[in-house]
C-alpha cells in the first residue's frame, strides 16, 4: 500500500500493462537544481553507448516531460568501461532517474552471463535508490505497452536473460521504435514522483556483476 492509501497496482496501472500518472504533488521536500530562474523538481540522466540514440531520446524526453524535469546526456558510455563502472552521486534521491538506452543493432546482450550492463544496472541503482529503467530501440511496440512482450520472452528464455524478464516484470524495461510513447513517458513520470517501487536488482544480474555482494542488492531499497 502506498503512503497515500493507493495500492501499487492503482499507482502504476498493473492491469492495463502501463503506468498511470498520479496527480503531481509539488510540496515534496526535494530541493533540486535551479536553472536560469526556474526550479527543476526532477532529473533524468539518459545513458547510452550510442551518442545519436542518446541525444534523440533526451530530446524526446525534454519535450514530453516538461520544464520541471531536467534531462541530461552524460558522456556516452564505452564498452571497455562498463565493467566496474562508477556513476556520480548528487544527492537527488527519489528525484533522480537513470534511463539506460541500448540501440538494437543485432544480437541483444543486456543482462546475465553474456550481458554488458550488469555492473551498470547495479551502480545506477546504488546512486538513485533503485530509480532505474532499461530501454531497447528500435523495437516495434504497441502504443499502450511498456515493452514488446514477444521480444522479452525471446530474450529471457532463448537468450538466457532472466534478469531482463525480472526488470520487465517490475515495469522498468521499455521498448520503442523511434521515441518513447505517451504510456512510457507517464511511467517515467510516475517513477520520478515516487509512485513506483524501486528496482530490485535481479539475482542473475548480481551473480554476473563484478560488484557482487552476498544476497540481494539491498541498496536498491529505499529505506
Amino acid at each position: 500500500m502506498k503512503p497515500d492509501g493507493r495500492s501499487l497496482n492503482q499507482a502504476v496501472g498493473v492491469d492495463a500493462g502501463q503506468c498511470t500518472l498520479p496527480h503531481p504533488q509539488r510540496g515534496i521536500d526535494w530541493l533540486h537544481s535551479r536553472q536560469r530562474g526556474r526550479t527543476c523538481l526532477y532529473m533524468v540522466d539518459v545513458y547510452s553507448l550510442d551518442s545519436k540514440e542518446q541525444q534523440r531520446v533526451a530530446k524526446a524526453l525534454r519535450q514530453a516531460l516538461g520544464e520541471d524535469v531536467e534531462v541530461s546526456s552524460p558522456t556516452p558510455l564505452l564498452r571497455s568501461e562498463l565493467k566496474g563502472i562508477k556513476l556520480r552521486e548528487d544527492g537527488r534521491g527519489g528525484g533522480r532517474l537513470i534511463l539506460l538506452c541500448h540501440y538494437n543493432e543485432g544480437r541483444v546482450l543486456l543482462t546475465d552471463e553474456d550481458g554488458m550492463y550488469n555492473d551498470f544496472i547495479m551502480e545506477a541503482c546504488k546512486v538513485t535508490g533503485g530509480n532505474v529503467f532499461v530501454a531497447l530501440a528500435p523495437v516495434s511496440t504497441s502504443a499502450t505497452s511498456l515493452a514488446n512482450e514477444t521480444l522479452v520472452t525471446a530474450l529471457a528464455y532463448s537468450g538466457g536473460q532472466q534478469g531482463l524478464l525480472s526488470i520487465h516484470m517490475q515495469k522498468r524495461f521499455l521498448t520503442w521504435n523511434k521515441a518513447p510513447s505517451e504510456a512510457q513517458v507517464e511511467c517515467l513520470r510516475a517513477a520520478l514522483d515516487g509512485s513506483m517501487e524501486p528496482l530490485s536488482v535481479p539475482e542473475s544480474v548480481l551473480e554476473h556483476s563484478e560488484g557482487r555482494q552476498g544476497g540481494r542488492a539491498s541498496f536498491c531499497n529505499i529505506l
